[in-house]
């Protein structure tokens, strides 16, 4: 998967500066079409109401588990084919195997650079 122009792109993390962060990454990408949540149930609005081509989701968010959303989206909105990448600090393998679990695509190390984001969406289509 290329990110360009025209990819959407939906960042959920509990923590603002992580996502200014995140959204900056994906400008030096090249896309402007980003759009953030602060937590599961505001994800769950923008995923109704737009259509995405990439969700980054945070293991952890104040009170809620990034694995429990991928999970929903997955089983409530038929998104079998959206790539949701799950964003961690210090992965454990218990999380990644929940992770694959509950549908992500893949994985990404907190912080990431636009470098490592690209090499990590490559295998995605």
């Amino acid at each position: 998967m290329e990110i360009g122009e025209e990819t959407r792109v939906l960042i959920v993390d509990d923590f603002n500066t992580s996502r200014r962060m995140i959204r900056q990454t994906l400008r030096d990408l090249g896309t402007e079409l980003c759009n953030e949540a602060k937590d599961p149930d505001e994800a769950i609005k923008l995923l109704e109401r737009y259509q995405y081509h990439l969700v980054l989701v945070d293991w952890y968010m104040d009170g809620a588990r990034g694995v429990d959303l991928v999970k929903q989206i997955r089983e409530t909105h038929s998104k079998k084919s959206l790539p949701i990448l799950l964003m961690l600090m210090d992965p454990l393998d218990d999380q990644l195997a929940m992770g694959k679990a509950a549908g992500i695509s893949g994985h990404i190390l907190k912080p990431f650079d636009a470098g490592t984001l690209s090499k990590t969406l490559m295998g995605f289509e």
